[in-house]
């Protein structure tokens, strides 16, 4: 009975059913969609940045970034986001801009000459040797020089005669000579210089253009060696058909290999303090020399 009265005082529909609408949960709008994109931005900006060959790139994701960072700090939602994105696109740029900076100058790290200690030194480094540590030139007696992946050290150094490989003959024999390489020494003597280049890098191959020939390209280092007075003594380039033993014209040197060469100079007259000798770093594909001071007391006699 109350049920029917009261659907007639509602014009015959029940309360629920004229019970007026609710609105449901007001649907959220979009997200603040220029802090996502600054986050993201500044991300890959900051990534880049750690690549050499990307860090041009990364300027510009970092300028981007800021700006759409800025855009979102304007919204109240997802500022977090904004901030970190507008963080990572600043040290992107700076970054990037630093490493661009000084990223063509022989001292960075890949051109840079370090110093490695020998496991074996053959001399110990005088007071005065000690104070060469702070400028390129590498004490050879105690050190091997070092640039990115490429190491070189001295194994020997002394005054003699030089040992070449005899040619075979027309007939592919030398007369009589056996089938292997005679070694042939004459009387002059020459300094004669051996050296270890090494490849201390992981994953990249060394290709060596000897040292012990000019190299053709007209904008690479030349290679000399001087003593103290800053005399100049000459390499030796032999002609066709004089093979010094134990040069290399050319090697690719995988990653922990290494490969020795040996250099002729002409002999020093007298007693040296110690000679210099400086390496076109064109020969294994870097952008700075190596520098070697060798002291006289390595130099050692070759007898006859």
């Amino acid at each position: 009975m109350n049920s029917d009265w009261r659907r007639k005082e509602n014009g015959g529909q029940s309360p629920l059913e004229n019970a007026p609408e609710t609105k449901g949960s007001p649907k959220r709008g979009p997200g603040n969609h220029f802090a996502l994109a600054a986050l993201l931005t500044g991300s890959v900006a900051l990534i880049s940045a750690s690549i050499s060959f990307l860090r041009i790139p990364a300027l510009i994701l970092g300028g981007i970034g800021l700006i759409v960072g800025i855009l979102g700090l304007r919204s109240p939602q997802g500022k977090i986001w904004s901030v970190v994105g507008l963080s990572a696109s600043l040290v992107a740029i700076s970054f990037a801009a630093i490493t661009l900076f000084h990223g063509g100058d022989d001292n960075s790290s890949e051109n840079r000459l370090t110093q490695v200690p020998l496991r074996n030194p053959v001399t110990r480094a005088s007071a005065r040797e000690n104070d060469n540590r702070e400028t390129d030139w590498v004490d050879a007696g105690t050190n091997a020089a070092q640039q990115g992946d490429v190491r070189v050290r001295l194994i020997s150094i002394a005054v003699g005669p030089v040992d070449f490989k005899e040619l075979p003959g027309p007939a592919g024999k030398s007369q009589g000579a056996s089938t292997k390489s005679v070694q042939k020494r004459p009387r002059e003597k020459y300094l004669i210089i051996k050296l270890r280049i090494s490849n201390a890098g992981a994953g990249r191959l060394i290709e060596y253009a000897g040292w012990n020939h000019p190299s053709p390209n007209p904008e690479a280092g030349l290679l000399s060696l001087r003593d103290a007075g800053g005399k100049e003594y000459s390499l030796k380039v032999f002609p066709a058909g004089r093979e010094v033993v134990g040069q290399v014209s050319k090697a690719s040197i995988p990653p922990t290999k290494w490969v020795d060469d040996v250099l002729v100079f002409e002999a020093p007259t007298g007693r040296v303090e110690f000679l210099r000798l400086e390496l076109p770093g064109d020969s294994v594909g870097n952008k700075s020399n190596f520098r070697l001071q060798i002291p006289g007391r390595m130099i050692a006699t070759r007898q006859p």
